[in-house]
């Protein structure tokens, strides 16, 4: 019994530390992740920080990061949506945030459309009915 439970152990920490990896390079490059999950099937427990939920599943073998643009019917950005928009220098999206909140180095605006498979590119209509083009790239 003790050689199964080392051997889950084992497992679940190659797990943790493989999926770890995509989720710290998905964040390095600026990729909305959705969720990181350890484990698979019916969740026990997840918590939601910023804008990634972070839940244990019941079956512990395997493990996701949920990324944007990996599944199109489940796309958590959407046409209509408020978000804030947080810009780089060069005016190119740095962060998506889906619950905006005040901030001065955010624009603000309801989403008129969206292109997040080829590059990431939103145009949003902002409060006074500006309408704004941002992307991911130059």
């Amino acid at each position: 019994m003790i050689g199964i439970l080392s051997f889950i152990l084992a497992l679940g920490i190659i797990i943790l530390v493989h999926e770890l990896g995509h989720f710290l390079v998905a964040k390095h490059y600026g990729i909305l992740c959705h969720e990181f999950s350890i484990g698979m099937g019916p969740t026990i427990w997840s918590k939601k920080k910023g804008e990634t939920t972070y839940s244990i599943r019941a079956i512990p073998f395997g493990g996701y990061v949920a990324m944007a643009g990996e599944e199109a019917e489940k796309e958590m950005v959407k046409v209509g949506q408020l978000v804030g928009l947080d810009l780089t220098r060069n005016g190119l999206v740095n962060k998506i945030y889906l619950k905006p909140q005040a901030n001065q180095s955010m624009i603000q605006g309801t989403i008129q459309s969206v292109d997040l498979y080829k590059e990431l590119v939103i145009c949003i209509e902002t409060e006074d009915g500006g309408a704004t083009r941002v992307s991911s790239r130059t």
